[in-house]
């Protein structure tokens, strides 16, 4: 075993699901940051963009069945599907996505964001080295303006998500900094009004 003790053991399983955890969180946050940025586009998609990314849909999901040793036809038939059926369950995805492209390359635009030929070739060499291939052959595969526009939008996604943690961790500055003057007002004594000094009443002197 690769645990001596028990206690190695559940340390361990505790980092590993603190870590899942925290990958979880981060998902999430990031998810919902992308969600807001579409609830706030104001331009209307149009229904061939979204046909468009149904195709890709669909295209990349018969090659993965494929993979498989299943065809698209066969696929259908097992789950009693038809094309447009298909096509349909798969729309809701399609429009998310040009959405986010959309919302995304409004982004890029307004902050004049660009993708060097530096970051271009590293793309190139990362892809390559994951998929046990050389460069050569991931350019003669990949376009490289469809390469491109996958970066930019990488770069807008980061560039939004960094000012959304960024605000994140403002409004948690100043909600610790209310809470810290609000202790502090609690703690502090109460200050004692001074007492007023009471006049001496002077004798009235004594007739003999």
């Amino acid at each position: 075993s690769e645990f001596e003790t028990l206690a190695d053991f559940r340390k361990d399983l505790g980092e590993k699901l603190s870590e899942r955890r925290s990958k979880q969180a981060e998902a999430d946050f990031e998810n919902s940051v992308m969600e807001q940025l579409i609830a706030n586009m104001e331009c209307e998609v149009p229904d061939g963009m979204v046909e468009v990314q149904v195709d890709r849909l669909m295209d990349d999901y018969a090659m993965r069945l494929q993979g498989q040793g299943i065809s698209m036809d066969d696929y259908m038939k097992m789950m009693g599907m038809t094309p447009e059926m298909l096509r349909t369950s798969a729309r809701p995805t399609a429009l998310k996505q040009v959405q986010t492209e959309l919302a995304l390359t409004a982004v890029a635009d307004a902050e004049k964001l660009e993708v060097t030929e530096e970051d271009l070739e590293a793309e190139f060499s990362r892809l390559a080295e994951q998929y046990g291939l050389k460069v050569e052959q991931v350019k003669a595969a990949v376009p490289a303006e469809d390469l491109k526009k996958d970066l930019r939008l990488k770069k807008a996604s980061s560039l939004v998500i960094a000012e959304a943690k960024a605000g994140k961790a403002k409004k948690k500055a100043a909600a610790k900094k209310t809470e810290a003057a609000e202790a502090a007002s609690e703690e502090a004594p109460a200050e004692e009004k001074p007492k007023r000094a009471r006049k001496k009443k002077t004798e009235e002197p004594k007739a003999e």
